[in-house]
């Protein structure tokens, strides 16, 4: 169901007609009890600084679709940590349909930068 977010009144669209406005809208769900997979698309959050050009941490989670649909047809789960200040780079990939993990990366910023240096 779909709720206004400013009068919590039932609507059908984005315009509510009970406020007479454009608003937000807030969704309730009723599930019945068993395991449930929500697909939820990447978030990416980035910590910045005045006078620093690039952010000091950036992280990136979610699904997104894959690239290749022939080896991902339902897409992956991303879980990217990249901290400039700590000098880590941290990636987790998770096939979304078979759960099994793609790619798994724990290593130093600088000797991961290197490697995408090489390859180009």
């Amino acid at each position: 169901m779909r709720y206004c977010s400013e009068c919590k009144k039932e609507k059908k669209e984005s315009y509510c007609d009970f406020c007479k406005k454009d608003t937000s809208s807030n969704y309730v769900m009723h599930c019945s009890p068993g395991v449930y997979k929500v697909r939820m698309p990447a978030a990416v959050l980035r910590h910045k600084r005045p006078g620093i050009k690039r952010p000091l941490r950036e992280v990136c989670v979610g699904w997104k679709s894959s690239g290749d649909k022939i080896k991902h047809p339902d897409g992956i789960n991303i879980g990217r940590v990249i901290d400039r200040v700590k000098n880590q780079y941290e990636e987790k990939v998770t096939d979304e349909k078979t759960g099994k993990i793609v790619r798994d990366i724990s290593e130093p910023l600088d000797q991961h930068l290197k490697k995408r240096e090489e390859k180009n």
